[in-house]
């Protein structure tokens, strides 16, 4: 049987405490706080913060020549990213992109 909701408040930043108190697995506690919106581990979490503006702006500066390093330095996102976009196209654009690409002439 599921406690009330006051019986879960003083534990909704003790989950452990919770799961000794009611006998129950950290899972349940979880569960039950979550059914009574105690409990939310997606608010703590932030999204990515590559805009694509960011995108078309990384895809410029590789372009033109800089290394992922001074483009990251730019931009204020990791070395890694840059080159997950670049090199991966990890994230592509929809619609049209206003950087236009042309082929080295060999």
């Amino acid at each position: 049987m599921i406690p009330l909701k006051e019986e879960l408040i003083p534990y909704k930043n003790d989950i452990n405490g919770a799961a000794v108190a009611f006998g129950k697995s950290t899972r349940t506690i979880r569960r039950w706080l979550e059914r009574y919106d105690l409990y939310c581990p997606k608010k703590e979490y932030r999204p990515g913060k590559t805009t694509r503006e960011m995108i078309r702006k990384i895809k410029q500066l590789d372009l033109e020549g800089l290394t992922q390093s001074k483009i990251s330095e730019i931009v204020g996102i990791s070395q890694p990213m840059v080159g997950k976009i670049i090199n991966r196209g990890l994230f592509k654009l929809k619609g049209k992109a206003e950087i236009s690409f042309t082929k080295m002439a060999s």
